[in-house]
């Protein structure tokens, strides 16, 4: 994938997204980690000067909630607020997540009137995460989605009791679970999320199809309890 990669483009600006994983500044910061609590604002600083990002990023206090926030300005210090989703109408304002096995969910439209960024864990999911943030946007253009690095299906193994107790919730998204053996199944972040957003006009899905668990260049949670993070980010800036 590019960095930045152009999710979309009108007459007059562009959308772009940057993920960062592991290897994505070798040189300056092997195993880049930008968790700030882990001094990932040094590499922060060394991302946004050489992809010429419009500022620092900045991270919410996330908490597999489903708490949403509008930014309206930049944030001047990391964990200002807890929230679980941000979005802007703004130029120029960089919307972040940062995840180790979560789904990351970019969201713009076809007029690139926003951008929004959520973490999508199974908890903020079950709590309606992705319905709360569009019923708040009220998007009147159809969607342009991008699905990050998140532990796919095949590695992401839930009891019986996880799978009734998300259903009764979401009684539609049986097709995120795989039929039960021996009390457990798998269960597709993605498909939740697919689920949530399926009474929304949506003219594109970007999925980069990158499991955190089996690919190296990402941290998972599930695989050894790390602390370290990648980041997703998406903002809109002028046309050139």
């Amino acid at each position: 994938m590019n960095s930045p990669f152009k999710l979309h483009q009108t007459n007059k600006q562009h959308v772009y997204v940057l993920q960062s994983h592991r290897d994505l500044m070798l040189k300056s910061h092997p195993q880049l980690d930008v968790h700030p609590d882990n001094n990932g604002d040094m590499a922060l600083q060394s991302i946004t000067q050489q992809y010429h990002l419009p500022h620092r990023p900045v991270f919410m206090k996330q908490v597999h909630g489903v708490k949403n926030i509008r930014l309206n300005s930049i944030p001047n210090t990391h964990f200002w607020k807890a929230a679980d989703a941000c979005f802007t109408r703004h130029k120029d304002i960089i919307c972040a997540v940062m995840t180790a096995d979560c789904l990351p969910v970019l969201i713009t439209d076809t007029q690139a009137s926003f951008v929004a960024a959520v973490h999508c864990g199974w908890r903020s999911l079950y709590q309606g995460i992705l319905t709360q943030l569009m019923d708040r946007i009220q998007p009147v253009y159809p969607l342009k989605l991008w699905f990050g690095p998140a532990i796919c299906q095949n590695h992401y193994q839930v009891d019986n009791a996880f799978k009734d107790h998300y259903l009764q919730a979401h009684p539609d998204a049986s097709q995120a679970f795989t039929e039960v053996v021996d009390n457990h199944c798998h269960a597709d972040l993605k498909m939740m999320a697919k689920v949530q957003l399926q009474h929304h006009d949506i003219d594109l899905i970007e999925d980069t199809s990158i499991c955190t668990y089996q690919h190296d260049s990402y941290y998972s949670w599930r695989q050894n309890k790390t602390s370290q993070r990648q980041a997703s980010m998406i903002w809109i800036h002028n046309s050139d």
